[in-house]
């Protein structure tokens, strides 16, 4: 039985027979086939051949209007979207312009931008929404991210962390689409004397690293056009360290933080910067994307309060006073090596972001 095919730049649709298709593909050591007509990437249709012989020409122009790319606008459909990762892509996406933006989450948003739900733990539901979408760019910032939770939901995590990248870069390589995939510092064993760089060994020491590492390694295996981005200390809109902190300050007046776990903070808007910058490029592999630059919770807090004037005496307190689920690491920080020697891009100083994320609460 032929299967449909269409080319994404100009639109050619191509019938061919699968198998035939997939042994040549192997034998020339390529993902896709290239178009005849004017070289573009030729991706598979979600339709059979049947039903396309019955089409009308109309109902193959909307066939097509789903596949082919228009050069003028890009599509991006970026996972956990109502994250904090998700609102920093939007803000800097929509002033940027010149792209459709498809906004997924686990759950609905009708906020800024409308968010649609996909379950990315479900392999059928990531591969029907990637063939109905046909995106340029996938991001996924969806993640179990709740630390001491992973520990007591390790099938849960395992599905968001790893299972959900997995299903993602299949589908991104299928539609021949850029995958990025947000990554994290705990992926190392966190006792590095000095900042990890990209080659270092991973030994994740929590579930969280661990389910993430396995998403990292699901996203390499699947073989396409992909980038791994990891970062450290994230803030944004919606809970996160800085606003913890406001927030405490207004009913205390002195706070114990941890003095003994070092990282960089690492505003969300810097990382979608990175992000869309590395999505640009084709020296796909594994970057580290943080703020310049490293800190303690503890000084990071007093930082905070620095900033925004709050009277609130910061004491320092060790790992040890500190109890917790899952075990920290002593050092998160992560050294943009790789993104450094790309060009003249360079992500700001943590502190500098940090000024600039308060003035925007209003600080």
């Amino acid at each position: 039985m032929l299967g449909v095919y269409i080319c994404k730049s100009c639109g050619l649709f191509q019938l061919k027979n699968p198998a035939k298709l997939k042994q040549q593909l192997k034998e020339m050591g390529v993902d896709h086939p290239d178009c005849p007509k004017c070289q573009g990437c030729v991706v598979g249709v979600d339709v059979s051949y049947a039903q396309y012989s019955q089409m009308s020409e109309e109902e193959r122009r909307d066939l097509a209007e789903r596949y082919v790319t228009d050069r003028k606008e890009k599509k991006i459909l970026i996972t956990g979207a109502n994250g904090q990762l998700g609102h920093a892509l939007n803000k800097l996406l929509r002033e940027k312009g010149g792209c459709r933006i498809f906004n997924t989450s686990r759950s609905a948003g009708k906020g800024e931008y409308p968010v649609e739900i996909l379950d990315i733990t479900s392999e059928e539901a990531v591969r029907q929404t990637v063939r109905e979408i046909c995106p340029d760019l996938i991001i996924n910032c969806a993640a179990h991210t709740g630390v001491d939770q992973c520990e007591l939901e390790k099938e849960a995590a395992y599905a968001m962390n790893a299972l959900g990248p997995k299903y993602l870069a299949e589908a991104a390589k299928e539609a021949g689409a850029v995958f990025v995939q947000i990554s994290t510092d705990y992926v190392f064993r966190g006792d590095k004397e000095g900042a990890y760089v990209e080659e270092d060994e991973a030994d994740p020491q929590t579930v969280y690293g661990s389910t993430k590492l396995a998403g990292e390694n699901f996203t390499r295996e699947a073989g396409g056009k992909y980038f791994i981005v990891r970062v450290s200390w994230l803030y944004g809109e919606g809970k996160n360290f800085v606003r913890t902190m406001l927030k405490l300050s207004e009913t205390h007046k002195s706070l114990t933080v941890v003095n003994d776990q070092h990282g960089t903070p690492t505003s969300a808007d810097e990382l979608a910067r990175a992000v869309l910058f590395l999505a640009e490029r084709t020296e796909y592999g594994t970057y580290h994307a943080s703020c310049e630059g490293e800190t303690s919770w503890y000084l990071f807090a007093k930082k905070i309060f620095e900033y925004t004037g709050k009277q609130v005496e910061v004491l320092p307190v060790s790992s040890q006073e500190y109890k917790t689920v899952a075990k920290r690491p002593k050092n998160s920080v992560l050294e943009n090596k790789k993104l450094n020697a790309l060009s003249d891009f360079r992500m700001k100083d943590w502190q500098s972001a940090l000024e600039e994320y308060l003035k925007e609460l209003g600080y």
